[in-house]
């Protein structure tokens, strides 16, 4: 009878992996389990200092509805940490808010891509990007990408992928899940291809991009400056400035006609952002943002950890990431293999079966590569562990992987 009830797009709808996988180890870790969370791809406590938090309301919204656009002081504000971290010059004007970034995204798409026409992006990809594309009844096309290629798609890649009803393409970095970056000469390459095809519109998401600690951050936005009219740049307090429960998100596009669609969006729907959050995100986005280097710094460490560690296990693969708190390591050599899980013997032939094998016997909450888009590799995020438990946490997955090369004919890990 339900079913009956539920509009096509409803049915279609599916709820978000990572909540699921968390719901998965909540109840494990309830029932006495010890359960290492490298499935939370959120901050990591005591990021912020205290007077962010503390950071006061005002009364000027108190009773009132808040506008549609964003604050003019929150406007400014992520105007002036745009012109610090990416290099980019959006006026307040320029910029809208909505209630984070996956938000952002939703609107983005609502206001500018109909049934029928096509969204590019690469994998893989952020797991909300199918689903948001497929809401508005509009088509994925996927552009894959390989762990030998350091999960980066090539100038032909984005070309071959780019057609006449594709829309908008969407290009994300440092990348949720693999932690990659672009260099300037690859996002110029990127740039000459996106030139030949000015009817595709071009959705920057980057939340990441204070959080790099090997290189510098580059943006098609700053590296191709002539085709600023058709970008989209994508911002959200949650990963760098750590306030995802606030649910602040930006885009700042040189297009304000698309933008006045999305605060008619926003009218329609959340109508605007409450006060607390607009003061923390506020004070965040204008502070000199000297918090962040300890927490790169952790994160590299973290990163090396987690590279050198994965790199000793004969039969996996991970590429270096360079930003955001996120390694992709490639364990499709372990596909065929057996394994013992509570008097069961289970073929791990794919990257879900690998994900739930670590988290009944190993404890190890890891996102399935399968939920984006690269079936070979699992999402390890360290941003919520100490480097202690990260540590035990790779031991378990050497363990893990060691049991699985006994009956793959791969040799055991040093």
């Amino acid at each position: 009878m339900t079913q009956n009830l539920l509009s096509k797009r409803a049915i279609a709808l599916k709820p978000s992996a990572t909540g699921a996988l968390a719901a998965k180890a909540n109840a494990l870790q309830a029932s006495g389990k010890k359960i290492f969370r490298l499935d939370i791809g959120m901050p990591g406590d005591g990021w912020l200092p205290a007077e962010i938090y503390d950071a006061p309301s005002g009364t000027d919204l108190q009773g009132k509805y808040p506008p549609s656009d964003g604050v003019a002081g929150l406007r400014n504000a992520i105007s002036s940490y745009l012109k610090r971290i990416p290099n980019l010059d959006y006026s307040a004007d320029e910029i809208v808010c909505a209630a984070g970034g996956k938000d952002c995204l939703f609107k983005l798409v609502a206001t500018l891509v109909n049934k029928g026409e096509k969204v590019a992006y690469p994998a893989p990809y952020w797991v909300s990007y199918p689903d948001i594309v497929g809401f508005f009844e509009a088509e994925s096309t996927i552009i894959q990408t390989t762990s030998a290629a350091d999960y980066k798609m090539s100038p032909a890649q984005l070309n071959a992928a780019l057609d006449q009803d594709t829309k908008l393409f969407i290009f994300n970095q440092p990348s949720n899940p693999s932690g990659m970056l672009y260099s300037k000469e690859e996002i110029a390459a990127l740039g000459e291809v996106l030139r030949k095809h000015p009817h595709v519109q071009i959705f920057e998401d980057a939340i990441y991009d204070g959080l790099v600690y090997d290189g510098e951050y580059q943006s098609i936005a700053s590296t191709c400056p002539d085709l600023l009219d058709r970008i989209f740049y994508g911002h959200s307090a949650s990963k760098v400035l750590a306030m995802p429960e606030q649910r602040v998100g930006s885009i700042a596009s040189k297009n304000t006609d698309i933008l006045k669609k999305i605060v008619a969006l926003n009218s329609q729907t959340i109508m605007g952002l409450p006060p607390k959050s607009v003061a923390m995100a506020t004070a965040a986005y204008s502070s000199d943002l000297s918090f962040l280097e300890p927490i790169k710094k952790d994160l590299k460490e973290k990163r090396d950890i987690v590279v050198a560690e994965l790199s000793s296990i004969n039969g996996v693969v991970c590429p270096k990431p360079q930003g955001a708190f996120y390694a992709s390591p490639d364990i499709s050599a372990f596909f065929g293999s057996t394994i013992t899980v509570e008097g069961e013997t289970i073929t791990v032939n794919d990257s879900a079966t690998f994900s739930d094998v670590a988290l009944r016997k190993y404890g190890l909450a890891m996102l399935a590569g399968s939920a984006s888009g690269d079936d070979n590799s699992v999402r390890i995020a360290s941003a919520k562990v100490n480097q202690e438990t990260l540590k035990e946490a790779l031991n378990a997955f050497k363990e893990m992987c060691d049991e699985l090369a006994a009956s793959a004919n791969i040799s055991k890990s040093a």
